[in-house]
């Protein structure tokens, strides 16, 4: 196959790696793109209370090994006493653990892990979109 790649195109040819690559690179370097503008705007002083806790749930799994939580508010703790159950899933903290481990216990953490998972979903939509046929009856369905 030398250099050429399986990604049809519409006369049944293929495109190049090179042009493969930059179509895939393309939705990614712009979702970065965005973010870095984004980043300028947002707030970094706020936080809300979820970003918080996942933080701190990030920070035990880093420094404890454990997903036992220490982050109450305090509308739970009049409502539900102490202790009582997290009702935050594990799913997040333990993606959110290495960028805690790397970066510390910070929003600057958990902007980047957002930012990897943003720019990643652009893949994913490409991989989906490949998928699909490129009739034109399909697009404005799509649409």
């Amino acid at each position: 196959m030398g250099c050429q790649a399986r990604h049809n195109r519409r006369d049944g040819g293929s495109l190049t790696r090179r042009a493969a690559a930059l179509i895939v690179l393309a939705p990614v370097l712009l979702a970065l793109a965005v973010a870095a503008g984004t980043r300028r705007l947002a707030m970094q002083d706020v936080a809300w209370p979820d970003e918080c806790i996942y933080l701190v749930g990030a920070r035990n799994l880093v420094e404890r090994h454990t997903l036992d939580t220490n982050f109450y508010l305090t509308y739970s703790l009049l409502r539900r006493g102490y202790p009582h159950r997290d009702v935050h899933m594990p799913g997040y903290v333990l993606a959110l653990a290495p960028a805690v481990r790397a970066l510390g216990p910070t929003l600057r953490a958990a902007a980047a892990l957002n930012v990897v998972l943003f720019a990643g979903a652009a893949v994913l939509v490409y991989i989906v979109a490949r998928g699909v046929p490129l009739e034109r009856n399909q697009a404005l369905a799509a649409a």
